[in-house]
């Protein structure tokens, strides 16, 4: 049966990005306050981005092989590990430097991951036949990391930045409700045409310009990552 699934997408991916402004977003506020330097932030950040990209492509690979669990379910794993890994950010505040650091990193690696599989179910729902307007979801995505930005710098100057890991932790456990009671869609891709192995060398000989395109996003996304991970010092260095 044809279903209009935009709001019930867009619950999903207001949450997601509700999550990613707090644990992303707020990495340089929670991280400079336990005395990380900038440098160091850099490099933890670049080590999530890096551990992300490498497996980002195994994981949607994987999802849509024929005998691979929902793309809902994977989703929800994602986020309760996501949840819990949030929570234990605030645990190893209590047990010294490299613990938070190795948890940040992997709360940022579930984080990455997850984001192909959350457009992923938006395609889903698009190749099953139902309406969802996927430019009103994702603008919703943004609404919601806008209100969320504005609220956490609200709640983090009022008590402590040690509140943003159990704030995310907070957004997660919406994100798993939102994708649990999501409507269940059975995969059309992978339902038609199993799983293709993924071979980049013959992706990019088919589609040369595709390559392209691809640099252009690193350079789009580099300009990206530098204001969105640090704007906090760029702000405070304009007073």
């Amino acid at each position: 049966m044809k279903r209009n699934m935009t709001f019930r997408y867009a619950l999903i991916v207001m949450s997601y990005w509700a999550s990613f402004a707090c644990i992303s977003a707020f990495a340089s506020v929670y991280l400079l306050d336990f005395g990380f330097s900038n440098s160091t932030i850099g490099i933890l950040l670049a080590l999530a981005c890096i551990f992300s990209a490498l497996l980002q492509p195994f994981l949607t690979s994987w999802a849509d092989r024929p005998g691979s669990p929902s793309l809902r379910k994977i989703a929800a794993v994602l986020g309760i590990c996501s949840a819990a890994v949030c929570a234990l950010i605030r645990v190893c505040s209590l047990i010294g430097a490299v613990s938070i650091a190795a948890a940040y990193i992997l709360a940022l690696i579930l984080l990455r991951i997850l984001q192909p599989i959350v457009s992923a179910i938006g395609m889903e729902a698009i190749n099953n036949g139902h309406e969802l307007n996927f430019g009103i979801s994702r603008s919703g995505g943004s609404v919601g990391y806008a209100i969320i930005s504005f609220g956490m710098g609200l709640m983090t100057a009022r008590f402590s930045p040690r509140i943003i890991p159990l704030c995310s932790a907070g957004f997660f456990t919406l994100f798993i409700i939102s994708v649990l009671t999501y409507p269940r869609e059975e995969n059309a891709c992978r339902k038609a045409f199993g799983a293709p192995p993924v071979n980049s060398a013959r992706l990019f000989r088919k589609y040369r310009y595709f390559l392209t395109l691809l640099l252009g996003c690193v350079f789009l996304f580099c300009c990206h990552s530098i204001v969105n991970t640090f704007n906090l010092q760029i702000i405070t260095s304009k007073g």
